[in-house]
C-alpha cells in the first residue's frame, strides 16, 4: 500500500477555457441527446436529455444505494460541407467515469477518469454534408483502477458537464494535449518590479508537408493597452505537432492580489502563415508570487493572508453533478456572501468556469487531485491503476 498527497495552492487556474478567435469555432452539442439506461428500481430509461446530464440527481439525493452502472447517450449532427477543410474535434469538460465514444459506429477512443476533460479529433471519421451519429457509452461502475475510488461524496454517472465541437484549420494550436488549450503561461520570476513569463504553443500540423510558420504573443492590460509583445518562427513536419517558446518580461507589473485587487492581464497567441492568421488562443494572466511557512502561514506577493474560507464539492440540490454556470455562480455568491476569502476544491479537479470565476473576483483556490480511495491508504497498488494514474492526474 502506497499513500501521495498531492496538492498545490493556485491562483490562477483559468488555463482550459477555449476561446473562439480567428479561424477557430466553437460549437456546442449540449442539446437533445437520446439517454437510455436504468435506475435502482430496476425501471428502464428512455428520454431525451440535454447536457450537462446525470441519471443520479434523484436516487442519490433520496439517500438511497444510488445506480452505478452504464448509460448510453446518441445524437444526430449534421457536419456542412463547408467544413470539409478543416478539422474536427470533440471536446469533453467531464464525464463520470468510463467514457468509450463512436462516431458512425466506430470506437474512437476510451477516457478513463470522471473529473478530468479529454478531446477526440473526428475529422476523418465524419461524413461532411450528412447526418453524423454519436454515441457516448458511460459507465459509473466501481473500480480499483481509476480515481477516485471512493470517498464522502457521490460518484455521479452520466455526461455531467458540456461538449463542444472545436473546428480550426488544418494547422492550429492542439486542443489535444490533455485536452488544454495548448497554450502554456510559465511564471518564472515575479516581483513587484518585473514577472518574466515563458509562453509556450502546441501547434499541429495536419498538412501532408513540412512548413514555416509564425507564433506572436501580446499582453494587453485591463484596459486593453499593449503591455509587452513577441515572436517566434517555428518549422513543423508533416501530421506532428512541435512547440515554440516566447519568452516575455513585463517592468514593474500590477499583481494578481486576492480579494484586494483581483488583477488580470490578457494573453492573446496568433498563429500565423505569410500573414494570414491561422488560430488564435486568448488567456487570462494573474502575474503573482506566494509562498507558505510552517509557522507563519501563507503569504501572497509578500504579504500574509490569512485564509478563511470553505471546502466545496462539484454538487447542487436537484441537479446533483450535472451543474450550469448558474450553479457555480451561485455557490461562489454564497461563498463571497459569508466573507471567505479561499475555497478548497474537494477533491477532484472541478469545472473550469468555476476557477475562472474564482480568478476573476479574487478567491484563493486550494485545488486538489483526485487521489481519494476506499481506504486510508488511498488506492489499491495494482498493476492496472500504474498504469493509469498519469491521465487520470491531468484536467
Amino acid at each position: 500500500m502506497k499513500k501521495i498527497h498531492a496538492l498545490f495552492v493556485s491562483v490562477l487556474l483559468a488555463c482550459f477555457v477555449f476561446s473562439a478567435a480567428g479561424q477557430r469555432h466553437i460549437v456546442s452539442l449540449n442539446s437533445d441527446w437520446n439517454f437510455t439506461g436504468a435506475s435502482i428500481w430496476e425501471e428502464s430509461i428512455n428520454e431525451r436529455v440535454n447536457l450537462p446530464h446525470t441519471w443520479n440527481s434523484e436516487d442519490a439525493a433520496q439517500g438511497y444505494k444510488y445506480y452505478r452502472g452504464a448509460g448510453n447517450y446518441s445524437k444526430n449532427y449534421f457536419v456542412d460541407n463547408s467544413l470539409s477543410e478543416k478539422r474536427l474535434f470533440l471536446n469533453f469538460e467531464g464525464v463520470q467515469t468510463v467514457a468509450d465514444v463512436s462516431v458512425n459506429g466506430k470506437h474512437i477512443g476510451q477516457h478513463r477518469g470522471g473529473y478530468s476533460a479529454f478531446t477526440f479529433e473526428i475529422t476523418d471519421l465524419v461524413n461532411f454534408g450528412e447526418e453524423n451519429l454519436l454515441e457516448v457509452k458511460v459507465d459509473n461502475s466501481e473500480t480499483e483502477d481509476v480515481l477516485p475510488l471512493g470517498g464522502d461524496f457521490n460518484i455521479y454517472g452520466g455526461i455531467y458537464r458540456p461538449i463542444q465541437l472545436v473546428v480550426t484549420e488544418k494547422v492550429c494550436i492542439t486542443p489535444l494535449d490533455f485536452s488544454s488549450p495548448g497554450v502554456y503561461l510559465i511564471q518564472k520570476k515575479v516581483s513587484n518590479e518585473i514577472a518574466e513569463v515563458d509562453v509556450l504553443i502546441k501547434i499541429s500540423n495536419g498538412l501532408e508537408s513540412a512548413e514555416d510558420f509564425e507564433v506572436e504573443t501580446t499582453i494587453t492590460d485591463a484596459d486593453g493597452n499593449i503591455v509587452q509583445s513577441g515572436t517566434s518562427s517555428i518549422s513543423i513536419e508533416a501530421k506532428t505537432t512541435n512547440q515554440a517558446k516566447i519568452s516575455i518580461v513585463i517592468d514593474h507589473p500590477k499583481l494578481w492580489n486576492g480579494l484586494k485587487n483581483p488583477y488580470l492581464y490578457s494573453a492573446k497567441v496568433t498563429l500565423k502563415k505569410g500573414g494570414t492568421v491561422l488560430d488564435e488562443i486568448i488567456q487570462p494572466l494573474g502575474l503573482r508570487f506566494y509562498n507558505t511557512d510552517a509557522d507563519k502561514g501563507f503569504f501572497l506577493n509578500g504579504e500574509h493572508v490569512k485564509i478563511k474560507g470553505v471546502s466545496r464539492h462539484n454538487d447542487y440540490a436537484e441537479v446533483a453533478s450535472a451543474l450550469k454556470n448558474e450553479h457555480h455562480r451561485t455557490d461562489l455568491d454564497l461563498i463571497s456572501e459569508m466573507g471567505a476569502n479561499g475555497i478548497r476544491l474537494a477533491h477532484y479537479q472541478h469545472a473550469d468556469f468555476f476557477y475562472s470565476l474564482c480568478d476573476t473576483i479574487g478567491m484563493i483556490v486550494w485545488a486538489e487531485i483526485p487521489f481519494v480511495g476506499s481506504d486510508q491508504n488511498g488506492y489499491y497498488d495494482s498493476k492496472n491503476f500504474g498504469k493509469m494514474q498519469n491521465s487520470n492526474f491531468r484536467n
